[in-house]
């Protein structure tokens, strides 16, 4: 998708299509105003100086938004709701005329004289389940840029990362706090609160986190501590889960009124989604 990202927003751009994107350009001391003026120029492009989104009020941010900085503020909290569109990152200088110079002049082929970074969702259910991810070269890498672009809204200090991904990795079992740090990294989401969020991870894992004993943790240090350490066991139970699966199969075939499918779901403790995937099996064809 890298390669022809750029293409696809120089396109709509010219046929005044709005992107779902939003451009973000770090550019040098005293330069602010002068690509400002020049962008303004262009028809479709709305821009946004970086001190707009300091204010209390979420400012209108119009179509093909391009998001103008020469400094690193902190954790620009309005940036919370233009995160979730996914960000072209720009800082190169060279890479930023040019790409002011396709805009007006409707070149549509940057022909990779760009350099810039992606900011995009990826699958959480994937990143947790797909042992191929690197975790902590993707967890490392989007916190850096979040936080070029003022959205350090999350942070994790290094000793516990490496705690963190030695208990998944070694016990299969995932910290509670990391799997919404995750989740929100991944979705890009830093607006849900902690109760939506673990919701929406039980749908994915199928486990609800629980308290933990911290003798069942390894290289998890005092200081690490906090009174509710609650975390999300990953091992397989072939056969409780299966079991599970089997008395949820047959409430549902069952098909009575006064247990239905949130019902079930409560009971076996199963995702509502799986139960509406078996309630579908089972009587829609």
């Amino acid at each position: 998708m890298k390669e022809n990202i750029l293409n696809v927003f120089f396109e709509n751009v010219d046929k005044h299509f709005s992107n779902k994107e939003v451009v973000f350009l770090r550019v040098r001391k005293g330069d602010m105003q002068k690509i400002k003026d020049e962008l303004k120029k262009i028809y479709s492009i709305h821009i946004v100086g970086i001190e707009e989104l300091e204010e209390g009020k979420i400012p209108s941010i119009g179509m093909n938004p391009i998001i103008v900085s020469e400094d690193y503020y902190g954790a620009v909290e309005n940036m919370k709701f233009i995160i979730n569109r996914e960000i072209i990152y720009m800082e190169d200088v060279n890479s930023i005329n040019r790409f002011m110079d396709i805009l007006k002049n409707k070149f549509l082929n940057h022909n990779n004289e760009i350099k810039y970074e992606l900011l995009q969702k990826i699958d959480f259910e994937s990143l947790i389940k797909n042992e191929t991810i690197d975790i902590e070269k993707f967890v490392r890498e989007r916190l850096y840029l979040l936080k070029k672009i003022n959205s350090n809204f999350e942070n994790i200090t290094d000793e516990f990362l490496i705690t963190c991904l030695n208990n998944y990795h070694k016990n299969k079992i995932l910290f509670a706090s990391f799997a919404q740090l995750l989740y929100r990294l991944s979705n890009l989401d830093f607006k849900s609160t902690a109760k939506r969020i673990g919701g929406n991870i039980f749908e994915i894992l199928g486990v609800r986190s629980n308290p933990i004993n911290s003798r069942h943790l390894i290289n998890l240090e005092v200081n690490q501590l906090n009174k509710n350490v609650r975390v999300y066991d990953l091992k397989e139970n072939t056969f409780v889960s299966d079991t599970k699966i089997k008395i949820a199969q047959e409430l549902v075939k069952l098909n009575i009124k006064e247990i239905d499918i949130t019902k079930i779901s409560k009971i076996t403790e199963l995702p509502l989604k799986k139960i509406e995937t078996m309630y579908r099996e089972a009587f829609l064809g």
